[in-house]
């Protein structure tokens, strides 16, 4: 396979995949779509989103991009801003959508609800209006019209199973957003890679497509959990987490499931599995809360394996006055399913891509690189597994037990890049006309 080499500044619409420049805007959500989950104090992190345009008039809305849900809706201009829901203040939206100003807008009596893992929700009514990526359109895209909210807008990425009506109407699904663009043709494939980096510049949301610079090594492919009881999640097995330092190697989960959530601020975490990180770290559960030795955590990592992967972590924990911690991560019951949700503590480390077609997941260590070495992925699901980044680090901590290569060379037709020019063969790339298109997009940080 050939592959496209560019170094972005802006969010690029070609041939066959699509990319979105990620930023963050600082308010605390787990956006993962649940309403089991007990919450503990949130860190003061972030979200990260990207802008779209809606209706005939390509107006500008901010949502957040999140894996944990399915359904892509907007607040509209006259939402009413609902402060009874949220187990916090509400997050009431500036960025809303003048929908009757929209001359190509399809309503629908079609009811729409979704409530997230922090008790936000949205509700109104679905209808079907173009969504655009700068000046390219995605022609009757269904969406949710958010007419009462606490929080800004949502572009689910998960699987249709997941969408807010057939959890609260039992109604049939619909094509979200991922969907769409593959029936449209703007992708072959329903895949997606992600990365997600405190440094707004490094991060970025690639449809159809996977970025070879944006990852070191090889990417480890998982398969997606298909027992019935899993099959609405991008739940995957993990074959360990386990707290590590110089005086501790203690191991608090084996061969459990994560799902891996790019709306969760921070991981969840079963009952049992909080517990024990906050015994392992000289503390005690007190009043609900997980509280532990300051020192200790300090001085240790959380570690997540896979195969032969670990990515490393630092213990979040948060100040409960009266010189006391406690453990800054969400927790769950022992029965819930997915059993645990890595979220971004953990994801701002990895690049993923997630292959809701193919029902597996492909991770690997990040790179940090602001280059891209774009490969699309066509209807078949093959791409190369290795990274052509040789260069850039990044300072996250991920480790790699047994082997990894670092490779230099692609498959069949190799193809050189450096930070000053471009080589690729577009013939190659499957029934594609390969264009760019500056945009306006620059996935911008959303203010609410």
């Amino acid at each position: 396979m050939k592959f496209l080499f560019f170094l972005f500044f802006a969010p690029v619409v070609f041939g066959g995949s699509l990319q979105f420049d990620l930023k963050r805007r600082s308010k605390s959500l787990n956006r993962r779509q649940d309403d089991d989950v007990s919450l503990v104090p949130k860190p003061e992190d972030n979200e990260y989103c990207i802008e779209l345009g809606f209706g005939s008039e390509k107006e500008k809305v901010q949502v957040i991009v999140d894996t944990g849900s399915s359904d892509l809706w907007v607040p509209i201009s006259n939402a009413t801003c609902n402060t009874g829901t949220s187990s916090e203040s509400a997050d009431c939206p500036k960025s809303r959508y003048k929908w009757y100003k929209s001359t190509t807008l399809k309503m629908s009596s079609l009811p729409f609800y979704v409530q997230y893992g922090d008790n936000s929700s949205a509700e109104g009514l679905f209808c079907q209006d173009t969504v655009w990526i700068g000046d390219t359109g995605i022609n009757n895209t269904t969406f949710g019209l958010g007419a009462i909210v606490d929080s800004v807008g949502t572009m689910g990425l998960g699987f249709p199973q997941l969408e807010g009506s057939i959890l609260a109407f039992n109604e049939s699904s619909y094509p979200n957003f991922p969907q769409k663009l593959k029936m449209d043709g703007t992708i072959d494939r329903v895949i997606y890679s992600i990365v997600l980096n405190k440094d707004s510049s490094k991060s970025s949301l690639l449809f159809g497509a996977v970025d070879h610079e944006k990852y070191s090594g090889e990417l480890l492919t998982i398969p997606m959990m298909t027992e019935e009881e899993y099959e609405k999640y991008m739940a995957i097995s993990i074959d360990s987490i386990a707290l590590a330092s110089d005086k501790i190697n203690q191991t608090l989960a084996l061969e459990t499931n994560v799902i891996l959530d790019t709306g969760s601020t921070v991981s969840t975490f079963s009952n049992s599995v909080m517990q024990e990180l906050a015994e392992s770290l000289g503390g005690e559960v007190k009043d609900g809360q997980y509280y532990v030795d300051k020192t200790l955590a300090d001085k240790s990592k959380l570690r997540f394996t896979f195969n032969n992967l670990t990515i490393e972590t630092e213990v979040y924990i948060q100040d409960a006055g009266d010189g006391e911690y406690v453990l800054q991560y969400f927790n769950q019951p022992d029965d819930s399913i997915p059993a645990n949700v890595l979220g971004q503590d953990v994801l701002t480390r990895i690049y993923a891509v997630y292959d809701l077609d193919g029902l597996e997941i492909s991770i690997a260590p990040q790179s940090g690189s602001t280059k891209s070495n774009i490969e699309v992925v066509g209807a078949d699901g093959e791409f190369n597994k290795a990274s052509s980044n040789i260069s850039e680090t990044n300072d996250s901590s991920a480790t790699t037990e047994g082997s990894y290569s670092s490779a230099t060379s692609q498959t069949s037709g190799s193809s050189e890049t450096s930070d000053s020019s471009q080589k690729s063969d577009a013939s190659s790339i499957k029934n594609i006309s390969v264009y760019l298109l500056a945009l306006s997009l620059l996935i911008s940080i959303c203010f609410g």
